[in-house]
């Protein structure tokens, strides 16, 4: 039975003793999280995971009660990330160099390090460019594949697309399709 005087989001509070209790996994996941969508929006992954935290912290996002707490700031990062791109698409997100003589912080080449490249055009380097391209369209169906490169299975691919099992088993459905229509003859490589 669902009591009705209790709110359905955590208070700030409430927040707060959350992430003073996550585990190292969940801490984990939500980096992974910040990560993979540091790399489609170009906002440091750093950024992405304090600022859904910050936003948490001031009461302006919301971690529904019951739902896993990890998958919930994945959300708000995938959301802020959506919004950075939206953003950029629009025109609204100026590039502009540093005053002179002032610096900035270097920030980190979100590429490959030249021994995964190696190995990925190795393996399977040719297979996940043309995947990467039937996909790119779909940031559910990008952050299965990683959670997928990444030897992720089951739960953990629920809480990294913040879905559960049926949006899972759904979002697998919508690869396979996408695939078999981009490859109906399989990979042609």
């Amino acid at each position: 039975m669902i009591d009705d005087d209790e709110p359905t989001y955590l208070s700030v509070d409430e927040v707060r003793a959350m992430i003073r209790q996550l585990t190292a996994i969940d801490a984990t996941r939500i980096f992974q999280a910040a990560r993979w969508f540091s790399a489609r929006c170009g906002m440091p992954a750093d950024d992405l995971q304090q600022e859904a935290l910050t936003r948490l912290l001031s009461g302006d996002r919301h971690a529904r009660r019951n739902a896993c707490f990890a998958r919930e700031v994945a959300g708000i990062i995938k959301s802020l990330a959506s919004s950075e791109c939206d953003a950029a698409k629009s025109g609204l997100r100026e590039v502009r160099p540093p005053p002179d003589g002032v610096t900035s912080p270097d920030l980190m080449d979100p590429a490959p390090s030249p021994e995964a490249l190696v190995i990925s055009l190795h393996d399977d380097g040719p297979m996940l460019a043309e995947i990467s391209k039937v996909i790119e369209d779909d940031v559910q169906l990008q952050l299965l594949v990683e959670g997928i490169c990444d030897k992720m299975r089951g739960e953990e691919l629920e809480e990294l697309l913040g879905t559960d099992t049926k949006g899972l088993a759904a979002a697998r459905r919508k690869l396979k399709r996408r695939l078999q229509s981009a490859f109906p003859k399989g990979s042609g490589l």
